[in-house]
């Protein structure tokens, strides 16, 4: 397809709505070799600040010479704005040849009878920036959840640390009308031993969060109950190596992407693919000691 018949494509796909569930999503990734299990992931949902944080996130992960994908949405004007690594947004021409790819292996699942039905325009995109990010061998990717988390299709990745920004009343009727139940649709997004830094304040989301965080055994970091009056220089220690030092993080909202990345970090040590050993093996390179 060219570009503008994928233009067409995704017009479309968009008129057939939302649906729940990520079993559509998991059978197109794995046709197309589980692309989004080639590199480590962040993974950030929330109701309010997640492109901040997101941008933050690549931000410091670009600075430090890593090659970053950034998959947000929506976008403002074009389609290819959802994707990008180091700042880049992907070309036209990338895009279209990603969603040919795409539509001809829907068109395969189906015909086979193992999709039942087209995903989503927003499981199409994901899949699209998965496959992207895949080809271009990032060394790590910034994902910004849709709606909600727990069925959203970002969250068929095994991120190496997860983030939840704010929780405010907002697409209750997806979600829940309390926010403890919207809290609990944006825990989906938390797995087994993986970190999750949690940005929000209000006491039943926190608990909310924090209970979840429990019962997958995942280390819970709260950012802004006990920290929101200090400097915006942020340290940490790393996969047991030296002190780290990062600077100029001016606004609360950016603390909360800077110490996602710095947890991010630390989590490589445990990683055994070859994306995540090169990636901790530079980024040792460039501690700055204290």
């Amino acid at each position: 397809m060219n570009y503008r018949q994928c233009l067409n494509y995704l017009e479309q796909i968009q008129t057939l709505g939302m649906k729940f569930g990520l079993d559509n999503v998991r059978t197109l990734l794995a046709a197309l070799g589980n692309p989004h299990q080639a590199y480590p992931s962040v993974l950030v949902a929330g109701s309010n600040g997640k492109g901040s944080v997101c941008a933050m996130l690549t931000r410091i992960l670009t600075l430090q010479g890593f090659r970053a994908g950034l998959y947000t949405s929506p976008h403002l004007v074009r389609y290819e704005e959802r994707i990008r690594i180091g700042g880049e947004t992907i070309s036209a021409k990338a895009f279209s040849r990603v969603l040919t790819r795409l539509r001809s292996q829907i068109e395969r699942l189906i015909g086979s009878g193992k999709l039942a039905s087209p995903p989503t325009h927003f499981e199409l995109l994901t899949c699209a920036a998965f496959m992207f990010f895949a080809e271009e061998r990032v060394d790590m990717a910034v994902l910004e959840v849709g709606m909600g988390g727990r069925f959203d299709a970002t969250n068929v990745v095994s991120p190496v640390l997860s983030v939840i920004t704010t929780i405010s009343e907002e697409h209750q009727r997806s979600l829940g009308e309390s926010l403890a139940e919207i809290a609990f649709e944006k825990a989906g997004i938390i797995k087994p031993g993986v970190p999750v830094v949690c940005g929000a304040e209000a006491r039943e989301a926190v608990s909310t969060i924090r209970r979840r965080a429990g019962e997958k055994a995942a280390p819970f970091i709260e950012v802004f109950g006990r920290h929101s009056g200090e400097t915006s220089l942020i340290s940490g220690y790393l996969a047991g190596v030296d002190r780290v030092v990062i600077s100029e993080v001016p606004f609360d909202v950016d603390r909360l992407g800077a110490q996602g990345a710095l947890f991010g970090h630390s989590r490589f040590q445990d990683r055994r693919d070859r994306s995540a050993v090169r990636f901790r093996r530079r980024f040792r390179h460039r501690l700055l000691k204290r």
